[in-house]
């Protein structure tokens, strides 16, 4: 037993068991994004390691039923119909509820709560199960958080899972939490960088990451646009010169220092280097283009920022979202964004509307 109460399960797996196991484990952390990894999960790692009738991932609101999601494998057509009402159900499931309140987290089958006769007494099964023929089912939550729960099914039609599958399917639930918690943690922080650099360029800010050597190792916005010809991804000597002054002596370096400032046509480009405790090597530079005051007039008459005036001018001249992304050096997704903004600030709603208010600046 546990320190909880629960029980520990033991079985020892074969040398044929723990090769199918390590090989779905080296390929369950080499995925970039969760829905891959979940179909991957049904249609090809839980088929290799426990035979079943279905396979099915869960992610379950017990508050806002229709917020759940399921995908079951293979497809059954009447499935689609059924989920809603699984979601409502869900609090009748004997796992889903001890693992709800945390007394349990481990792989369990129905059987280990419930007998045949009162399992088909439930609703759920009744107006779910027995529909699509589950009689028998194993499970495990990856995820709790309040009133949601993530986990994964397996069913069968008959023949009851045996201490062999249970110990499959918990030697590969812990690591599926692990690589589940890395994936939502770098979709978090490609959220963050995506709405930063957003944030950044409608202010027209930008920044260039930089070797001490000169050599650019990457950017955001439009900085390589605004810092003009680079040969061979190489930083303005100008610039780099300038830029190698200001770190040294080390540890002195202030983020109010005056910046290098530098005419673009029209318009100033200001460079700073950003302070950092550690920097391995690598300078950063932020740079902002300040446009010019005829530029600032245009944008206050049309109750735009900056950037949202520049992507105006070229919707203006019939340009499409991919080719201010290249004009500008932003991603087209940023694009959108900033077009959704010039919509709905110059009130209204196309691009022909908005050459046409352009045209009357």
């Amino acid at each position: 037993m546990r320190a909880n109460g629960t029980p520990q399960f033991r079985f020892r797996l074969s040398p044929l068991d723990y090769d199918l196991l390590l090989g779905c484990i080296r390929e369950l952390h080499s995925f970039q994004d969760l829905s891959t990894l979940r179909l991957w999960l049904l249609e090809e790692a839980f088929p290799r390691l426990v035979s079943s009738d279905w396979y099915s991932y869960n992610e379950v609101d017990l508050q806002s039923p229709q917020k759940s999601l399921s995908v079951l494998r293979p497809e059954v057509e009447i499935f689609a119909a059924l989920s809603p009402r699984f979601a409502a159900l869900a609090h009748q499931h004997p796992v889903i509820t001890r693992q709800m309140n945390k007394l349990d987290l481990s792989v369990r089958k129905i059987s280990d709560f419930l007998s045949r006769e009162s399992y088909h007494q439930l609703e759920l099964y009744t107006d779910v199960y027995r529909p699509l023929g589950v009689e028998y089912q194993i499970s495990a939550a990856l995820e709790t958080r309040r009133t949601q729960i993530t986990a994964f099914a397996l069913s069968r039609h008959s023949r009851d899972y045996s201490e062999r599958d249970r110990a499959m399917l918990e030697h590969v639930r812990g690591q599926l939490v692990v690589a589940l918690r890395n994936l939502r943690a770098a979709e978090q922080m490609c959220q963050t960088i995506t709405d930063t650099v957003l944030a950044m360029d409608q202010h027209s800010l930008a920044t260039l990451t930089v070797s001490r050597e000169g050599q650019i190792l990457g950017h955001t916005g439009a900085a390589l646009e605004w810092i003009g010809p680079c040969p061979q991804g190489q930083l303005p000597s100008n610039v780099l010169n300038w830029s190698r002054r200001r770190l040294a002596p080390p540890g002195n370096l202030k983020l109010e220092d005056p910046p290098l400032l530098l005419i673009r046509g029209d318009r100033e480009l200001s460079i700073r280097v950003v302070p950092s405790p550690s920097r391995s090597g690598r300078m950063v530079l932020s740079l902002r283009r300040d446009p010019s005051c005829a530029w600032l007039k245009n944008s206050a008459a049309l109750n735009l920022s900056p950037r949202q005036t520049e992507v105006a001018c070229w919707i203006s001249e019939g340009k499409t979202n991919a080719d201010i992304a290249t004009i500008l050096g932003i991603s087209p997704r940023t694009v959108h964004k900033h077009v959704e903004h010039i919509l709905e600030r110059m009130g209204v709603e196309s691009r022909v509307a908005v050459t046409r208010r352009m045209l009357e600046k």
